[in-house]
């Protein structure tokens, strides 16, 4: 066994239990609704940007930001091929709109916050800080610039809007590259460290969240749809597999980046999703089903993935 896999395995069997205590918790009414809605709010707007803005800051130095530039253009590549991908799985199982607008959500919009760096972070450290804030700025631009119109449902016409792009997620990588180019020396700062301490809540709080919408959206609603299941394979399985034939056989990136850039994209759809196909009147309960199944499938699919790579 590689020492990726075992830690891989190490960081599954941790959030394997993180999420089943979170489900038993909502079950036993030990959180309300409203609770486990404000626990989202502390997580995407303190911990989860605390997490990013000191694992940026406190990573490399500035002449590393040339080596991110290559790895943000294959993430665009490799997003833009999983939408097109996704609108063709949808013609071929037969979807159409609004249900064909959620499978492309469900099939090409990762979880990269929620799990994917948190998940990342324990295994490499403050190494990974840099391909942490190169995904997550594509992905950010996926949810909130692209996703509104994928969920688009109406016929009129479809507005871009930049300004969703500006959020407490992105506005704390921006710092933490700005700390980096500057050379600022924040790690003797007592402020730094508490920083950091908040920043690593996020993986525990993070995978409870997760557990609890789980309960309280309830799991019958995953088996709803047989579609489901391919939109699931192609986000877990085939696009991460795809993404390493195009960039890792061909050496656009190698070694601990690779490792990463794979498992950020098997990484299963993100809890925004089903609140994006709502907005845009897309079908909401397949969206919502989709992330559920796709985040339970993940606990055994990435460790599949990291294996099935190592045969290439």
């Amino acid at each position: 066994m590689t020492p990726e896999m075992a830690a891989l395995l190490t960081q599954i069997k941790m959030l394997a239990s993180l999420l089943v205590i979170g489900f038993a918790s909502q079950r036993l009414r030990l959180m309300k609704d409203g609770a486990i809605n404000e626990l989202s709010t502390l997580l995407t707007h303190l911990i989860l940007p605390c997490m990013l803005l000191t694992l940026i800051g406190g990573s490399g130095d500035r002449s590393d930001l040339i080596t991110i530039l290559p790895y943000v253009l294959c993430c665009i590549v490799l997003c833009i091929i999983n939408v097109t991908l996704g609108y063709g799985s949808a013609k071929l199982t037969g979807l159409t709109s609004p249900t064909k607008n959620a499978h492309v959500m469900v099939a090409a919009f990762g979880n990269g916050g929620f799990i994917g760096v948190p998940m990342i972070t324990a295994m490499f450290g403050s190494e990974a800080g840099l391909w942490a804030a190169a995904y997550l700025i594509v992905e950010s631009s996926m949810y909130w610039i692209f996703g509104p119109l994928i969920a688009d449902c109406s016929d009129g016409p479809k507005k871009i809007s930049f300004r969703r792009l500006v959020t407490p997620l992105t506005i704390a990588i921006f710092l933490g590259l700005c700390i980096l180019v500057l050379s600022l020396p924040v790690k003797d700062f007592v402020f730094w460290t508490t920083l950091e301490s908040v920043g690593g809540c996020a993986k525990y709080l993070a995978a409870l969240y997760i557990g609890m919408d789980l309960g309280r959206k309830g799991l019958k609603k995953m088996f709803s749809r047989w579609q489901l299941l391919v939109g699931c394979a192609l986000k877990l399985i085939a696009f991460p597999i795809l993404g390493y034939l195009i960039f890792g056989k061909t050496g656009l990136i190698t070694g601990q980046a690779l490792t990463i850039f794979v498992l950020l994209y098997a990484t299963p759809t993100g809890m925004a999703v089903p609140i994006l196909a709502k907005e845009g009147k897309a079908d909401d309960d397949y969206a919502t089903a989709g992330t559920m199944l796709a985040t339970i499938l993940c606990l055994g699919t990435m460790p599949l993935v990291l294996w099935l790579i190592s045969l290439f």
